[in-house]
């Protein structure tokens, strides 16, 4: 009896202490905005759990278990208003915009919002349309080859570095309905910490925080500012092992073009310390697009390929340099060539960087700064920042450094560089006819690991265990 007194007690305290964080930003016009970030109660355990996540989304657009999907759409555009559910690993968010009613938030918006957010109608009938819908979408995402070759080398990293599950078109046929009936009720958390961002008229401040003690009445009390931190989720992954460099072939013929990048994933986190320098050297070397240094060396300066940019920047924290581009399939040869001095000028001594004229590098800074600076200029986007904040995508810190402050010196980002020559997992890969890529990738790439998989077999989890 005692354990489970305590056992109580603890529950109790740990909701008690639970907080609404509110970040609120004011704007006159009498249109408001709420964005809440609900974080996730553990983490997924399979790969139909990372699918039944997409089913969840649908789901939660799918009307009510009292309001069928048109009722509900209906109910919602009687208020003007407009509302998404969106289900992330991390977190779910909430988003609503809607006008005020004779100067007032309509009740009867909130108790809509409520019931979407926790009575979703979880039917067959829901399974059935939104099983046919997202794997449609799935097909149709691989059938592009600049997806396909994304998401295969993420399922490598996925899979090979931080053990996770991500989902294949087998999946679909494995999923059931009460597993994403069960992650409706368990993945994300009922009564811990939230966050919550407002753009509204300021002398509504005190009513729509007690919208969100009534759409979230377990969550606790509310606290208005800038969250400092992020805001806690049980899903954070961590590495579990190292690759060797690693090339990947997905076969497939009868392209005008083929489709070729990488990925290196640094073993250690990205730290306030660091990030600004990743952040940037990112932007300067892929993010930039046509402008940044992989963009002016592929396209720009041997007009190989139309397309060049980045395949991520980032995974749950740790910071990716990337390359995507898509060579013309004439230029093979040439293309291998520019591949091989960028990995090479990248990673072993970062002179990639260190050879960047000073003026270049500066009109980079510039051009950086200037578009942060952009993003904060609404309200909308000044909301965002401090959001990215409460999501971990940027450090309390550098979101209090002046962004004319922001600067990152060459030799650093270069020395950066050569830090993840010494501690990062590399993944290339391309997408092409096999035998044409084959002598390309052996003449300039002989000692990588190589994965040679059919494109039919990406669809599939078999291919890589």
């Amino acid at each position: 009896m005692k354990k489970l007194l305590l056992l109580i007690a603890l529950t109790v305290s740990a909701i008690a202490n639970a907080t609404v964080f509110v970040d609120f930003e004011k704007d006159p016009l009498p249109l408001i905005k709420i964005n809440f970030l609900i974080p996730s109660a553990r983490a997924t355990q399979s790969d139909t759990e990372n699918l039944g996540l997409k089913f969840l989304s649908e789901f939660y657009d799918s009307g009510t278990k009292s309001l069928s999907r048109q009722q509900f759409k209906d109910a919602l555009s009687s208020y003007g208003a407009s509302l998404s559910i969106s289900t992330g690993y991390q977190y779910a968010e909430i988003s609503t915009t809607f006008p005020l009613n004779n100067g007032k938030v309509p009740e009867g918006l909130i108790t809509l919002i409520k019931d979407a957010w926790e009575n979703p109608r979880v039917d067959k009938e829901n399974f059935n349309r939104a099983q046919k819908y997202l794997k449609a979408s799935h097909m149709a995402l691989l059938d592009r080859e600049s997806s396909l070759l994304s998401l295969a080398i993420q399922k490598i990293v996925a899979i090979k570095l931080f053990k996770l599950f991500p989902y294949s078109i087998e999946s679909f046929d494995k999923i059931k309905l009460n597993e994403i009936a069960e992650l409706h009720k368990n993945f994300y958390s009922r009564d811990s910490d939230i966050w919550v961002g407002i753009i509204a008229p300021e002398n509504l401040k005190k009513d729509l925080f007690k919208v969100t003690q009534n759409i979230f009445p377990k969550a606790g009390n509310v606290k208005e500012g800038i969250l400092k931190t992020q805001l806690k989720t049980a899903y954070m992954p961590e590495q579990k092992e190292h690759l060797k460099p690693t090339f990947l072939v997905i076969d497939k013929k009868d392209l005008a073009q083929i489709h070729y990048g990488f990925v290196s994933v640094a073993h250690d986190k990205t730290t306030p310390k660091t990030e600004l320098t990743d952040n940037f050297t990112y932007h300067v070397l892929a993010g930039g697009g046509l402008e940044s240094i992989y963009g002016k060396r592929i396209r720009e300066e041997r007009g190989i390929s139309y397309v060049v940019g980045g395949l991520l920047s980032s995974f749950y924290e740790y910071p990716i340099v990337s390359l995507y581009a898509n060579p013309q399939r004439s230029k093979q040869a040439e293309a291998f060539e520019v591949l091989d001095k960028i990995v090479s000028e990248t990673f072993t001594d970062g002179k990639i960087i260190s050879s960047v004229q000073d003026s270049l590098w500066s009109g980079w800074l510039l051009s950086f700064r200037n578009g942060e600076r952009q993003s904060g200029a609404t309200p909308e986007g000044r909301l965002s920042r401090r959001k990215d904040i409460a999501t971990g995508d940027l450090s309390y810190e550098l979101y209090q450094t002046p962004i004319d402050d922001w600067s990152v010196k060459k030799a650093v980002a270069a020395k950066r560089l050569g830090e993840f020559a010494q501690s990062s997992s590399l993944v290339l890969g391309a997408v092409g006819d096999a035998t044409e890529l084959n002598p390309f990738i052996k003449k300039y790439f002989p000692t990588y690991n190589l994965i040679q998989v059919n494109y039919k077999e990406v669809l599939k989890n078999a291919w890589l265990k």
